[in-house]
C-alpha cells in the first residue's frame, strides 16, 4: 500500500514558481557575463543607462548575436529612443531553437565592450528576467562631459560654416555695390566745414570737404589733423546725424552707415576717413547734418 502511494506521488508533476530576478552589473571597459535564457518561452531584458541608437554620435551602439536561435528585440525592430532590448529563444519546430543552444552576444555602447555568453535552459530558477547595467558616478559624469564636448564641437562647426557663408555673402554684396558705384555718375556736394578741440599740447582739427553720391550711396569724407606736439591720437568712432531745429524743439536723427576710420594719427600728422550711408536713408528735408567724431583725446562735432 505504501509503495502505491509513493508511486502516485512520483506521478504528480512538480511546478516551479520562479519569480522575476534582477541582476545589476557595473559597466567596465570590457564587461563579461554568462547567462541562461529560458527556452520555454521566457526571456531576459538588458537595460542600459543611456539610449541605444546606432546613429548616435555621442553613444554609438552595435549588437552582434552569433546564433540565430537567440532573438534580440533590438535587431527585430530598431526603434529609436529606448534604452533596453529583450533576448528570447525562437520556438522549437519553426526553424528556431532546439535543446542546449548557446551563443555569444557582443555589445559595444558608449565606449564599453560587453561580451555575454548565452545558454538555453529549461531550469527557470537559473534565469534572470532583467540585467541592469550601471555606471559609477565618475563614469556617468565623464559620459556627460563627453556628450557636452561633442555637442559643443558640432555647434562650433556649424558656427564656423555659417560664418564662412556669411563672409562670402558679404564679399559678394560688397562687389555688387562696387559695380553699382562704378556704373553711377557721381554727384558732389561741397561742404568745406571745420571744427577743432584745444589740447594742452596742441589742438585737433576736423575738416569735412565734400559728400559724393553714387546712386544709392552717399560717401562723406573727413580729415583729422592732429596738431599735437607729442601725443598720437586714435579715432574711435564716427557717426552722422540729421538735425532739424525749429522754434519749438530740436530733433536729432542718427543715420546708419559704414565707417572707415583712419589709423593711429601721429603727432603733427593727419588721417582721412569716410562714412558711407544709403542715400535713401537721408531725410528728404535736411536742415542740418552733423558729424560726431570720438577720439581718445576728446570728441568733435561739425555741422553743415
Amino acid at each position: 500500500m505504501k509503495r502505491c502511494i509513493l508511486f502516485l506521488l512520483l506521478l504528480i508533476p512538480v511546478w516551479v514558481n520562479a519569480s522575476p530576478r534582477i541582476k545589476n552589473v557595473s559597466l567596465l571597459a570590457h564587461t563579461t557575463l554568462t547567462l541562461n535564457i529560458d527556452q520555454g518561452g521566457g526571456g531576459t531584458r538588458f537595460s542600459f543607462p543611456f539610449v541605444l541608437d546606432e546613429a548616435d554620435d555621442n553613444v554609438p551602439f552595435t549588437l552582434v548575436m552569433t546564433n540565430k536561435a537567440f532573438v534580440d528585440s533590438y535587431s527585430a525592430n530598431k526603434l529609436t529612443g529606448r534604452n533596453s532590448f529583450v533576448v528570447t529563444i525562437a520556438p522549437q519546430g519553426s526553424g528556431g531553437a532546439s535543446s542546449q543552444q548557446r551563443a555569444t552576444l557582443f555589445i559595444t555602447v558608449g565606449g564599453y565592450e560587453i561580451t555575454v555568453e548565452l545558454h538555453s535552459t529549461s531550469d527557470v530558477s537559473s534565469v534572470y528576467s532583467d540585467i541592469v547595467f550601471e555606471l559609477s558616478d565618475e563614469a556617468r559624469q565623464s559620459l556627460i562631459q563627453q556628450a557636452i564636448r561633442v555637442k559643443t564641437d558640432a555647434l562650433e562647426k556649424q558656427y564656423q560654416e555659417r560664418h564662412r557663408a556669411l563672409s562670402v555673402e558679404a564679399d559678394n554684396l560688397a562687389l555688387s555695390k562696387l559695380g553699382t558705384i562704378a556704373l553711377s555718375d557721381p554727384k558732389t556736394v561741397r561742404i568745406k566745414e571745420e571744427a577743432k578741440i584745444i589740447l594742452p599740447v596742441g589742438e585737433v582739427l576736423l575738416y569735412v570737404d565734400k559728400a559724393i553720391s553714387y546712386g544709392a550711396y552717399t560717401i562723406i569724407t573727413f580729415e583729422v589733423d592732429n596738431r599735437s606736439y607729442s601725443a598720437p591720437m586714435m579715432v574711435q568712432g564716427a557717426k552722422v546725424f540729421a538735425i532739424n531745429r525749429n522754434k519749438d524743439a530740436t530733433s536729432t536723427t542718427p543715420i546708419d552707415g559704414g565707417v572707415s576710420l583712419p589709423p593711429l594719427i601721429p603727432p603733427r600728422g593727419d588721417g582721412i576717413g569716410a562714412i558711407t550711408v544709403m542715400t535713401s536713408s537721408m531725410p528728404k528735408e535736411i536742415r542740418t547734418l552733423q558729424l560726431q567724431l570720438a577720439t581718445d583725446q576728446g570728441n568733435l562735432k561739425l555741422e553743415w
